[in-house]
């Protein structure tokens, strides 16, 4: 056979294993039609879309991306709240509330050609979810630490509160808890939501209300937070003075 069908013999050969292992394809062009960080984004983060793109639209709101994290991480946590809530709103750019897809897209493509993976070196879906983190992380440190130390202290002064209030909306419940408190005049049966916010987010609050960003819609959300708490922290304080004082008056008239 002469050398040069051999050649082409073999030239074909490679094309049709190399068209076998890259049919797949991409907004309908082909591997061949593609540069390699394109295919390498899309091969790298292929197993992640197929889950986030069971939320039907392009928008993806803050409760679909809790619930998204919880069920990658199954009962492992991915990324603790505070460093989800950070990640959600490093990619709500325009502070809507929620994010879009291609922009969860955009820094996922990123992240991909920052560290050089492949369909051969990709991460876990976790994994290149704590990736995005770390990166955006880094990003807002270098760019302005002061907005990362504030949007911080808001998350993370947010979350307590959001946890307290639940906790004493939960107590109205759970009479058992008052109970032991009445029992044991040193127990304090909820932190003073006030304390919480003072401790977090006080040192800020100067800045903050020179500061006319997104910033400033996020600590008005987290003051709506702490009124709500501090009304349902005084209820309950309330009734537990009156049970107090009551089991008080028992005592007084049983003794006498």
């Amino acid at each position: 056979m002469p050398e040069s069908q051999v050649k082409d013999e073999i030239e074909v050969i490679q094309f049709d294993d190399a068209s076998k292992e890259d049919n797949r394809k991409i907004g309908g062009m082909s591997r061949r039609e593609v540069s390699d960080d394109t295919w390498n984004c899309w091969k790298a983060t292929e197993g992640l879309w197929q889950i986030l793109n069971a939320i039907p639209d392009d928008k993806i709101e803050k409760f679909e991306w809790d619930f998204m994290l919880k069920s990658l991480g199954g009962d492992k946590e991915i990324l603790s709240q505070n460093n989800s809530d950070f990640l959600f709103l490093y990619l709500d750019k325009d502070n809507s509330g929620d994010i879009s897809k291609p922009e969860l897209k955009s820094l996922l493509n990123l992240v991909v050609m920052v560290n050089k993976w492949n369909a051969k070196n990709a991460p876990t879906n976790e994994g290149m979810i704590r990736a995005a983190y770390q990166y955006a992380l880094k990003d807002k440190k270098s760019h302005s630490m002061i907005d990362y130390i504030i949007q911080m202290a808001i998350i993370d002064t947010t979350n307590t509160l959001t946890k307290l209030l639940k906790d004493i909306r939960s107590a109205k419940a759970q009479y058992s808890v008052v109970t032991t408190a009445i029992t044991d005049g040193k127990m304090q049966v909820f932190r003073n939501p006030r304390e919480i916010f003072d401790e977090h987010i006080k040192e800020h609050e100067e800045i903050i209300n020179k500061y006319a960003g997104p910033m400033k819609k996020l600590y008005r959300d987290v003051e709506q937070l702490l009124h709500e708490a501090e009304k349902e922290y005084n209820l309950v304080n309330a009734q537990v003075k009156e049970l107090l004082n009551q089991g008080r008056e028992l005592q007084r008239l049983t003794d006498r």
